[in-house]
């Protein structure tokens, strides 16, 4: 979880634009994956933006002008698959959502205006949205990588970045990227994960490595 409810500067950057990227694999295809928030800031659903499962297919959810707008990839999830997944939003009203390096949807009337979850829910939720009664449609796989950008990338910057994942067989390392777009060793986590580059996108605020 990562709380932002007192981060000014993070909130006005994510309502001008932003990337949300996961590399993300589904543990099972039963019913209770038809809803599951992979990587959300959605709260008790009532704002934000997340990466999603939802009525089987992979998704990108916005909270724009007083409803819920919903980019579908139209990738059915698979077991024991991983995708990498990133929605982009920015304030000229248009949401993209790439799977794999491959742009998948575009809505071109996804709104102007991000409203953010109530304050007492302003979190991002890896594996599940954040509510003030506890975790929701709660995420039964693993996720690899989290990352948010206060920029929208382009195509070909989500193509290089899915090229160079690559599993590793020792501990993967969790990065923080700085304001200038280097990065930070911060710990080991999990089993399996990603060697962040030497070098990211700036704006990178958060990046979560390893097996939930």
């Amino acid at each position: 979880m990562i709380d932002y409810k007192d981060n000014n500067t993070f909130k006005d950057a994510v309502q001008k634009a932003h990337s949300i990227a996961v590399l993300v694999k589904v543990n099972n295809t039963g019913n209770s994956q038809d809803e599951a928030d992979i990587v959300s800031s959605f709260g008790a659903q009532n704002g934000g933006f997340g990466i999603v499962v939802y009525k089987g297919t992979l998704q990108y959810h916005i909270y724009t002008g007083g409803e819920w707008k919903y980019i579908d990839s139209g990738v059915t999830r698979d077991a024991d698959k991983y995708y990498y997944v990133v929605g982009t939003w920015s304030t000229n009203g248009t949401a993209n959502i790439y799977v794999d390096g491959v742009l998948k949807a575009t809505r071109t009337d996804a709104g102007t205006s991000l409203t953010l979850p109530s304050e007492t829910e302003q979190c991002i939720g890896i594996g599940g949205s954040i509510t003030a009664s506890g975790i929701q449609r709660a995420f039964n796989g693993a996720v690899v990588i989290a990352r948010l950008y206060d920029v929208v990338l382009t195509e070909e910057q989500i193509k290089t970045l899915y090229k160079k994942l690559t599993p590793i067989k020792d501990e993967p390392r969790i990065y923080e990227t700085t304001s200038g777009g280097r990065q930070r060793y911060l710990r080991f986590f999990g089993t399996y994960g990603y060697e962040a580059d030497k070098k990211a996108p700036k704006g990178s605020y958060f990046v979560s490595n390893g097996k939930m």
